[in-house]
């Protein structure tokens, strides 16, 4: 039987322990641990069918998702960190899961081998480090950059949207990580970044914004109506705001209420609110015309803004 505070070691730390905790930190000899890994009290840690030297799991603990993405941590030890898409995941963004691709990040100058994940030298030092319980992982501003390896396009604009609305990162910090990342995935990040993409904040102002081009004044994104009220779209000449319901901000339940509450208060200081959703989007001259009548009628009435 292993000792208990091996036991103890193994249940803190999603169900790894690797030899040098073992034998360095924890005093036993090799001997030792080759012996409960002879009686099979200790098992390699094998991810995708290859074995992880060095670490162990208890036998009969089941290779869960978080179970190898903390022994591929504890293979690159010391000073190793989760990132990625898995990251991700594992720090409870939307659509990501911890069997989602991941990359280990290691200090300059170090290198791994014989690994069937990717390890990449981290050039932020101890920059963008945190850790989720015993599992060494970066921020959500870096796991962000190292998961544009593999997620590009509308995912990665949405994962943004997602990061920021929750304001888990800022937007400069990010653009800084991802030049010094500098893989392609990063460098689309830039792009957007610099392109003004995030200005809108989300994939629906994204599509709302060429239906209502041709409006002339242009539509105010991301406008103040009061200290502590920020909109999405107001039109520049008549009181009407256009809300975009997204799946991610704006779901069922205590967000719904929340957001009946808001439309609620900003109709009370003197505008017209038009909910917008993703459906709505999906028949975009639609869409287009029933806010337009909209504003005719706002037009016709005299309506104007609150402050004018």
């Amino acid at each position: 039987m292993l000792p208990s505070r091996v036991i103890d070691r193994l249940s803190r730390q999603e169900g790894v322990i690797a030899r040098p905790e073992l034998v360095n930190e924890m005093g036993y000899s090799k001997g030792t641990v080759e012996g409960w890994v002879s009686r099979r009290h200790l098992v390699v840690v094998r991810y995708e069918g290859t074995p992880l030297a060095g670490t162990y799991r208890a036998a009969g603990a089941v290779e869960s998702p978080k179970l190898l993405l903390m022994a591929a941590v504890s293979r690159c030890r010391p000073k190793a960190w989760l990132s990625g898409a898995a990251a991700l995941g594992v720090l409870g963004f939307e659509g990501y899961s911890a069997r989602d691709a991941f990359v280990i990040l290691v200090p300059p100058g170090r290198s791994v081998s014989n690994v069937p994940f990717e390890v990449f030298e981290d050039p932020f030092m101890d920059q963008h480090r945190s850790r989720l319980g015993a599992l060494p992982i970066t921020t959500p501003t870096r796991s962000i950059v190292e998961a544009s390896r593999w997620v590009r396009g509308k995912r990665l604009r949405t994962t943004v949207d997602y990061a920021l609305w929750r304001k888990l990162v800022r937007l400069p910090e990010l653009r800084v990580c991802a030049l010094a990342a500098g893989h392609e995935g990063a460098r689309e990040l830039v792009e957007m970044i610099d392109e003004g993409v995030f200005d809108l904040d989300s994939e629906g102002e994204r599509q709302m914004a060429p239906l209502l081009t041709d409006l002339a004044p242009p539509p105010l994104w991301q406008h103040w109506v009061a200290s502590s009220i920020r909109v999405d779209c107001l039109l520049a000449d008549v009181p009407l705001i256009l809300e975009y319901l997204g799946d991610v901000a704006h779901g069922r339940g205590h967000q719904r209420e929340h957001d009946h509450a808001r439309t609620r208060k900003i109709e009370r200081l003197g505008y017209h609110v038009e909910e917008v959703t993703a459906d709505d989007l999906k028949q975009p001259e639609v869409f287009k015309s029933r806010i337009l009548g909209i504003r005719m009628g706002l037009l016709a009435a005299g309506a104007r803004h609150p402050t004018e």
